[in-house]
């Protein structure tokens, strides 16, 4: 029950952040605009999102680990892609929220959050490389198990941008095909730069 209190709360400030970004503008909106309009203290925020920042990218903590959980406990012949189309299939992971239209012109538009996002990508890289080691039958140090980790990070961001272009323009989620075939793509630009290297 605790915990589910705690999620609750996390989700709330994190949805009217949002939305009082969305509204007045990330610089615009204080800590404190966002602390009355999810019904809780200053201080509260800063116990679940030390920064404004933080706010944008919501639960990414929870989703990173349940990431790596599900990295480590794939069943053998679950490739690293796989296993990624199955954690955003689960958790979304902020991939298929309508939100992400909104956290990727945050960040476009605001340096603080765009360097958020950057340790963000590095963060998600780093528990890539021990799955793609496993994948490539090589040590997580070696070059291909390094350049195949920020490949498969790129053509996530790529993906994002697109899902983001796509609520944009049709105020709509992709299909699920057309998700299916965005993983497909980075699967074939992650193999042929393998295959070249």
């Amino acid at each position: 029950m605790r915990e589910r209190k705690k999620a609750e709360t996390r989700t709330r400030i994190h949805k009217e952040g949002l939305r009082l970004f969305e509204r007045q503008g990330f610089s615009e909106t204080t800590v404190a605009e966002i602390a009355a309009a999810a019904d809780v203290s200053p201080r509260t925020v800063f116990v679940h999102y030390p920064t404004k920042e933080d706010i944008v990218f919501g639960d990414l903590e929870t989703a990173l680990l349940a990431l790596e959980v599900g990295l480590r406990s794939r069943p053998r012949g679950l490739s690293t892609l796989e296993a990624i189309r199955l954690w955003v299939d689960r958790s979304a992971g902020g991939w298929l929220e309508p939100d992400v239209e909104l956290q990727v012109r945050l960040a476009a538009e605001v340096p603080s959050i765009a360097e958020r996002k950057i340790r963000v990508a590095e963060l998600f890289r780093t528990r890539l490389l021990e799955a793609i080691a496993v994948d490539l039958e090589r040590p997580p140090e070696d070059l291909d198990v390094q350049l195949a980790a920020s490949a498969t990070v790129a053509g996530l961001l790529r993906v994002e941008a697109l899902v983001s272009e796509h609520l944009r323009d049709e105020k709509s989620l992709p299909s699920r095909e057309r998700l299916d075939e965005m993983f497909d793509r980075i699967g074939e630009f992650v193999e042929s730069g393998l295959r070249g290297s």
